[in-house]
């Protein structure tokens, strides 16, 4: 993990989402919102005698806490860098350790709340930010979608960011594409 888990406010005008980045979006969107949905009525897997042995839900955790600074970064607009991802893993450690020093095992409440609670909050957040960016459009980043409501509902300018993941390069891509026609030049 980097110590560069923020992205730059954009000094210019970024390319609006259109079709293909907010169907991506909002596709992702509803994968993670699914997701923390499925997590939440599974609750009791933070109870459990032994780690679950879903490799989803590992998968899901892993990318949980390797977004983890990306989400409180942007979308906070902090520059912490990757500490938020540091804590985490430094909660989850503890936890483990605690599990394995009264238990004799990894997998305890401790451990199992702070993995839980990490997944929870980094997918409902993304999750929700990505629908949102979809339905409104938003340029770049979709962490600064809730900045971009805000901004639409007060007629404020927001303070939109180049996204450090795909969303970025879809619709700078789709708005090169839209601006082909066979009487115009390609836009670069």
């Amino acid at each position: 993990m980097s110590d560069n888990a923020t992205c730059a406010t954009s000094a210019v005008a970024l390319a609006p989402a259109s079709i293909i980045g907010r169907i991506g979006k909002f596709s992702m969107g509803t994968a993670q919102l699914l997701g923390v949905y499925s997590l939440g009525t599974a609750y009791a897997v933070v109870t459990l005698d032994t780690a679950p042995a879903s490799v989803g839900l590992w998968i899901f955790a892993g990318l949980a806490f390797g977004l983890l600074s990306w989400t409180v970064n942007i979308a906070f607009r902090r520059t912490w860098g990757a500490k938020p991802f540091y804590v985490a893993i430094g909660l989850a450690a503890a936890g483990a350790l605690y599990g394995f020093a009264t238990a004799g095992i990894f997998w305890s409440l401790p451990f199992a709340l702070v993995v839980y609670v990490v997944t929870m909050y980094v997918h409902a957040h993304m999750g929700f930010c990505h629908v949102l960016a979809a339905l409104l459009a938003t340029p770049g980043c979709e962490m600064r979608s809730i900045n971009h409501l805000f901004s639409k509902l007060t007629g404020n300018k927001a303070a939109l960011q180049i996204c450090p993941g795909i969303w970025t390069p879809i619709d700078n891509w789709e708005a090169r594409i839209r601006h082909r026609g066979p009487d115009s030049a390609a836009v670069s």
